[in-house]
């Protein structure tokens, strides 16, 4: 053990995962930005803010199919990925599962679009770019299924490639069909649907070459023990999940109820942007869990802890680090890529990375939650969260527009850090927050406070950005200067002690 209290070969193996897990995420990042700049100029705020809508509630719908059993893969496959019997069981179940799930939502998804969707949402081809992409459902119910299974076998360049496929596919094929047809965003919708269906035959060869095969997979076996715990497992994480992604999406819809398609398009731009927020934490702790629930099971409860506060910090040191530039230039960079008609937006990505900061602190908790097998708790936190958001879209944008939408966000986002973190430290009687990494976190904070109300020149705010980097790095240094050394060893530098 070192002085973390966590095996090195542990917190090695994790950061190997974490390293393909980190690059993938920023080139996924960047193949899924460029995609983004492209299609947004080409398409404009009112054009995009219907694709926007209608892809917010494809993926709403995908998530309720889900069943809740992403999760459920990752905590049972990664205890009984060497048996096989068992692992086959389990994979018989969610694939049954999710087939009823994916074709029963798809179905009321079609005949919502159909019937219903004009009724709210009244803009031009709302509803035939709906209905096109409602066949995304069960496409996305099956990549979450590979997700999972990736994610519990730990095959970190398997699972990089599987996210990366559809949108290398939208980038290579979406914006030139829009060029060349003035931007037809039902040309658009049938290539998202096709960039989600041609990356599943790779998913499954992959597969049935390391997980389990295929004559495995078929073997003949009447048993069902796995049906019950995974539902068990899995429902509260179904509802805890929705309502965390109805958290997060309501702003969206209620944008488009209140104002119009083109809000909907320029705050779909600052959700966008504040996103490249998410890869930090979740590249970081993608392979956490699994670690996590087998620590857990083995009555480990110290060294999970230690591995929980270690990761906590740098969760929270990458995510300040993208945070600042973002909030200091938040106009600057809207303009840049989409358009000087999208700056308008920047207020409202100042919330929004606010928000990311809170949600970069649920992270770790959320992951002692579940790997302590209490999700209903997730759950409780989840409903608290949703229903503050949905109150204060509802009180906020028709005063404020997309900046009371963001703002909204940010609410919820701090409610659920502070309940997850208190909930999560009563469960392992131990405060579970890297107190070493708050004076980041307040630098942070001051940062986007004194953003948000007062202007400065841009040579200022690049000598507080260095400033931040500067401090940040010297921070990390001292507290964790024995990782460091080591993660710079697994990069091949060389630190002379």
């Amino acid at each position: 053990m070192n002085a973390g209290g966590v095996s090195n070969s542990l917190f090695r193996r994790m950061m190997h995962g974490a390293g393909y897990a980190f690059l993938g995420s920023i080139f996924l990042q960047g193949i899924s930005f460029l995609y983004q700049i492209l299609v947004t100029r080409i398409l404009g705020p009112d054009k995009y803010g219907i694709i926007s809508l209608s892809n917010s509630i494809v993926l709403l719908v995908a998530q309720f199919s889900l069943l809740g059993l992403g999760s459920g893969i990752v905590f049972f496959v990664a205890q009984y990925l060497s048996e096989k019997k068992q692992l086959k069981n389990i994979i018989s179940s969610v694939l049954a599962l999710l087939t009823a799930s994916s074709i029963i939502f798809f179905v009321g998804t079609f005949l919502f679009a159909y019937f219903f969707v004009e009724k709210i949402y009244p803009f031009a081809q709302m509803q035939s770019v709906l209905i096109i992409l409602c066949f995304c459902i069960p496409l996305l119910s099956l990549q979450t299924f590979f997700d999972s299974i990736f994610i519990a076998a730990q095959a970190s360049f398997s699972l990089q490639i599987l996210r990366l496929l559809p949108p290398i596919v939208r980038l290579l094929s979406i914006p030139l069909v829009l060029y060349f047809t003035s931007g037809n965003i039902i040309l658009m919708a049938l290539l998202i649907v096709v960039s989600y269906f041609l990356p599943q035959f790779y998913n499954v060869h992959i597969f049935f070459k390391k997980i389990i095969s295929l004559k495995e997979l078929l073997a003949k076996d009447t048993s069902e023990k796995f049906l019950v715990p995974l539902l068990q497992y899995s429902l509260p994480n179904y509802l805890s999940a929705t309502l965390h992604l109805v958290y997060k999406q309501i702003d969206m819809f209620m944008v488009g109820y209140f104002l119009t398609q083109y809000y909907a398009g320029l705050y779909q731009t600052s959700i966008s942007l504040s996103n490249l927020l998410g890869f930090a934490p979740s590249a970081l702790t993608i392979f956490m869990l699994p670690n996590l629930s087998v620590l857990y099971s083995q009555k480990k409860n110290e060294e999970a802890h230690k591995l929980n506060i270690r990761v906590f910090g740098y969760v929270i040191y990458v995510t300040c680090l993208i945070v600042v530039p973002l909030t200091l230039f938040a106009q600057e960079l809207l303009s840049f890529f989409y358009g000087d008609a999208f700056g308008e937006a920047s207020e409202s990505l100042i919330y929004l990375s606010l928000a990311f900061v809170f949600q970069a602190l649920y992270v770790i908790p959320g992951n002692i939650i579940s790997g302590k097998k209490r999700p209903i708790l997730w759950f409780y936190i989840a409903v608290s969260s949703a229903v503050l958001n949905i109150i204060f879209n509802y009180m906020l944008i028709p005063l404020y527009g997309i900046s009371g939408a963001a703002f909204s966000t940010c609410i919820s986002s701090f409610s659920a850090a502070v309940l997850s973190i208190i909930i999560s430290s009563k469960l392992t009687h131990e405060i579970c927050f890297p107190f070493k990494f708050t004076l980041q976190l307040i630098l942070t904070f001051i940062i986007v406070l004194v953003t948000l109300f007062f202007s400065f020149d841009l040579s200022i705010r690049i000598i507080f950005l260095l400033l931040f980097i500067i401090l940040s790095t010297i921070l990390l240094w001292k507290i964790q200067k024995h990782d460091c050394k080591m993660i710079l060893k697994l990069i091949g530098i060389k630190i002379i002690s």
